[in-house]
C-alpha cells in the first residue's frame, strides 16, 4: 500500500488482546436517530416504537 502521507510506523498494530470485547453489566445500548423535527413525525413515531420494543426485549 502506497499511502505517502501516512507514517506506518506511528500507526497503532491490532493484537487480539486489544480487540476483544468486554464484558459489560448493561444491556445493550443502541442510538435511534430520526430525521424531522415535526411535531408528528413517522420516522419520530418509528423511533418511539423501537424504543418501546428494545426496552421490553432488554429490560
Amino acid at each position: 500500500m502506497n499511502l505517502p502521507n501516512v507514517d506506518m510506523n506511528l500507526l497503532d498494530q491490532p493484537t487480539l488482546e486489544k480487540v476483544q470485547a468486554k464484558e459489560v453489566n448493561h444491556p445493550p445500548r443502541i442510538l435511534l436517530l430520526y430525521g424531522s423535527n415535526r411535531e408528528r413525525s413517522y420516522s419520530r413515531i418509528g423511533g418511539d416504537g423501537s424504543r418501546t420494543y428494545f426496552g421490553a426485549v432488554w429490560c
